[in-house]
């Protein structure tokens, strides 16, 4: 990703890890970085800063997210699933329909459209396969389950088409799996996860997460309005967003990043993008680092 940079004041922002950012706080730290920081300290800051961030800029880089800037796909090779209330209607291969679940088997490009009832889409692939979902004026209102659920798969890429509206809501209690918390969000992922698009995405989390998962989470575009019981978006190892608009009203934390094991992970990186976060907890929480773009505001 060639347009990946971090400034000086920037280095110092990598410095404040778990809580940088709390409620209107991002003014009030650059304030402080200003006022403890004189010329010799601030040199020494940003060269301890520098490993934290050529580690972090590495591991971005080598994710590759850039590629997922094309938001182009084939519609007459992708699966069709349209929903109309409890019924859907498949027109490809790769899907399996069940007791209200609609399960993606292999890798492709699967189209949704329409309105799925007390549904889940599921994605069971091998850990090999790499899936596309577009949301094409989708709605979809779950009970005792994710709305999307990657169970398995190498990656998921979610397109917003353009010029449409998706709608995502959760129910208040889910059939967790036995000795787990999880899934836990009404969009779930055990695996990287990946939005893109111009269309809009609404996502109310009335269980838990709005948008969770357990690897890397990163959006290249499009608009998202997120309600969620705790925290907005979720993600264990990252988060990136390189662009977007971004709504987030949150019980918990408005973006966060988890990781607590590994020294190169748990970050949140913001490139690019427009944001209006109201959060109980923290706007911004990452367990290792945080780097924002000096210009982006988080109100």
């Amino acid at each position: 990703m060639n347009q990946l940079y971090a400034l000086c004041n920037v280095r110092l922002q990598l410095l404040y890890p778990k809580r940088f950012i709390r409620h209107f706080g991002a003014l009030w730290v650059s304030c402080v970085g200003i006022i403890v920081s004189f010329m010799a300290c601030a040199a020494c800051l940003c060269a301890c800063g520098q490993e934290f961030e050529q580690s972090y800029l590495d591991n971005v880089d080598n994710a590759d997210v850039g590629q997922y800037l094309d938001t182009s796909y084939s519609e007459s090779q992708a699966t069709i699933i349209e929903c109309m209330g409890t019924q859907v209607d498949i027109t490809g291969t790769g899907v399996v329909y069940d007791n209200g679940v609609v399960t993606i088997t292999q890798e492709g490009t699967y189209i949704l459209r329409g309105t799925f009832n007390d549904g889940c889409i599921e994605i069971d692939a091998s850990k090999q396969e790499n899936i596309q979902l577009v949301f094409d004026n989708i709605m979809i209102q779950s009970k005792g389950w994710p709305c999307i659920y990657v169970k398995r798969c190498n990656e998921c890429l979610i397109t917003l088409a353009n010029g449409t509206t998706n709608m995502l809501i959760d129910s208040e209690i889910y059939a967790t799996e036995s000795s787990s918390s999880e899934p836990n969000a009404a969009i779930f992922s055990k695996h990287d996860l990946v939005f893109n698009g111009s269309g809009t995405l609404q996502v109310t989390g009335l269980f838990n997460h709005g948008i969770s998962s357990k690897a890397d989470l990163s959006f290249m575009s499009g608009t998202y309005i997120i309600t969620a019981n705790h925290d907005g978006i979720h993600g264990r190892d990252s988060v990136v967003i390189l662009d977007g608009m971004f709504t987030i009203a949150a019980k918990g934390d408005g973006i966060d990043a988890t990781n607590t094991q590994d020294s190169d992970k748990g970050y949140v990186y913001i490139q690019g993008g427009t944001f209006d976060i109201h959060a109980d907890d923290d706007v911004v929480q990452a367990e290792s680092y945080i780097s924002i773009a000096p210009e982006i505001s988080l109100e």
